[in-house]
């Protein structure tokens, strides 16, 4: 992708790099969650207390933040599909997972792609 990433400390956006497999969907759906302001969703304990905690990390260090989090973990694995099958997926050529999750966001009038195995935002426009 040659689209150039944003510092998100320079642009007031919360931002986590994605330090573990498998945690896309629950990185986009944060990365979404965190970036509302807070006079439009009240967050609850659990994550204001998060984003609080994490507020002058990096986004490496909010990655590991968020994997060492007990809330966001218990929350995550919740929702871990409860079968004794396991679903295969087909690697693309590149070799890498077949689906990828990543959020978007409606910031200070400009659009930005969050996508956790990036090094900052990507501004779309």
């Amino acid at each position: 992708d040659a689209r150039p990433t944003v510092d998100p400390a320079d642009h007031g956006i919360f931002f986590a790099q994605q330090v573990i497999q498998n945690a896309c969907a629950t990185q986009a759906i944060l990365s979404i969650l965190m970036n509302i302001p807070a006079e439009k969703l009240d967050l609850g304990p659990h994550l204001k207390e998060f984003k609080e905690f994490t507020a002058n990390l990096d986004p490496q260090m909010k990655g590991l933040a968020v994997s060492n989090s007990e809330p966001i973990r218990k929350a995550h694995n919740s929702f871990r599909q409860q079968s004794s099958f396991e679903i295969v997926q087909e690697k693309d050529a590149k070799g890498d997972d077949a689906f990828h999750f990543v959020g978007y966001i409606c910031h200070e009038g400009k659009v930005y792609e969050l996508d956790g195995l990036k090094k900052g935002p990507i501004l779309i426009g």
